[in-house]
């Protein structure tokens, strides 16, 4: 989950509309674009280029109805959060496995890791965070996600830079996640008072 460097700044975040969807979608292909898990599911960086914007897009069209999507200035980033209890409401599968052709065992593969290891407890899901490569180092990606920190928070972070910056927000590496050799995923969990990994 790729982000800037959480310098001070003020920053607008809103919950986005359904015409910023695509918007949010771009903002993400780029800034995944480079990172190292998504890499190791979509080796090809061209085809990673043309395939991530639509990878995107159907995330946001599935999860669009729980009105946690945020977006920073004007789609300068994007957050993308699962309320407790809830999970996409479309099957993702079909058209992931359309989507990513060859590429989709591998990714297929990390997805079954990230949902063994993902906590019951009640809590709310960052599933990505993004900023535009242009944008970064503005301090919006410690905005996106103070907006949404309402309660126990979980995620995982693809890199010790982001990694890093989910520490300095109150999160907690509680497990080191890898498969057949993909790079390590680091699963973070944040408290709030009373609440706990286990429930």
């Amino acid at each position: 989950m790729r982000n800037n460097n959480d310098n001070t700044t003020t920053t607008s975040v809103r919950r986005a509309r359904f015409g910023d969807l695509t918007g949010a979608a771009g903002v993400l292909a780029a800034a995944f674009q480079d990172d190292p898990v998504f890499a190791w599911c979509i080796p090809d960086a061209t085809r990673r280029a043309a395939v991530l914007p639509t990878f995107f897009r159907i995330v946001a069209n599935a999860i669009a109805v729980h009105d946690d999507i945020h977006v920073a200035g004007s789609i300068d980033g994007v957050a993308m959060w699962l309320p407790p209890g809830a999970g996409p409401i479309d099957d993702l599968e079909a058209p992931f496995a359309e989507l990513l052709g060859d590429d989709a065992g591998r990714t297929f593969e990390l997805v079954g890791l990230l949902e063994d290891h993902h906590p019951h407890a009640p809590h709310h899901y960052l599933w990505f965070l993004g900023v535009a490569p242009s944008a970064q180092g503005q301090g919006i990606g410690g905005a996106l996600l103070q907006d949404g920190l309402t309660g126990p928070a979980y995620l995982e972070a693809t890199s010790k830079h982001n990694r890093r910056l989910y520490e300095r927000h109150g999160f907690e590496v509680v497990d080191e996640l890898t498969t057949s050799g993909s790079p390590t995923i680091w699963a973070m969990w944040r408290h709030s008072e009373g609440a706990t990994l286990d429930g």
